[in-house]
């Protein structure tokens, strides 16, 4: 405690106290982190969110929303969103609540990049595809753009799909 109690002292020029008697402290040098903004000087952490709804949404609607929370109440990107309590009436299928992840960007400048990828293999409905592409673009923090449909096995059905997974960049407000 007198280390602290005397660093305080030599910074705000004060008396210190040792066991009731009134001394005037010397020259002492502070620590040498005592300089240091009160935060713990590191860089800001993500941190993790969640977000529920009294109805069912759809995946790319939960990140829409996910990374307007990073971007609007954090200054922070969306990176990660996993999905929860999935919705099986609803067309195309949905989820209640979406879990996410909000990170410092380390781009200056909002861009976007976008990944294509693909997913097939069995005969589906195009609606449940393009949730299937949207939760996988979700992993990544990043939204579901240009699903595209590929082998079609019936009406509305195809055995696979092509797409892409873009980042959402923070617009800085003005």
């Amino acid at each position: 405690m007198r280390p602290l109690l005397c660093a305080l002292c030599l910074a705000f020029g004060c008396v210190a106290y040792d066991q009731d008697v009134l001394s005037v402290v010397e020259d002492l040098t502070p620590p040498a982190d005592f300089s240091l903004p009160s935060s713990d000087g590191m860089p800001p952490k993500c941190s993790r969110q969640q977000n529920s709804a009294p109805q069912c949404r759809d995946p790319v609607e939960w990140v829409k929303t996910a990374a307007k929370t990073c971007c609007d109440l954090l200054g922070q990107q969306l990176t990660l969103a996993q999905f929860e309590r999935p919705c099986w009436g609803m067309v195309p299928f949905g989820y209640g609540l979406v879990q996410f992840e909000c990170c410092p960007s380390s781009v200056p400048i909002p861009t976007t990049s976008c990944e294509p990828k693909k997913l097939g293999g069995e005969c589906l409905e195009d609606g449940i595809w393009k949730s299937r592409a949207a939760v996988v673009c979700g992993q990544s923090g990043r939204a579901l753009t240009g699903p595209r449909s590929s082998g079609s096995c019936g009406v509305g059905r195809s055995t696979g799909i092509a797409f892409d997974c873009c980042s959402i960049p923070c617009v800085p407000s003005s």
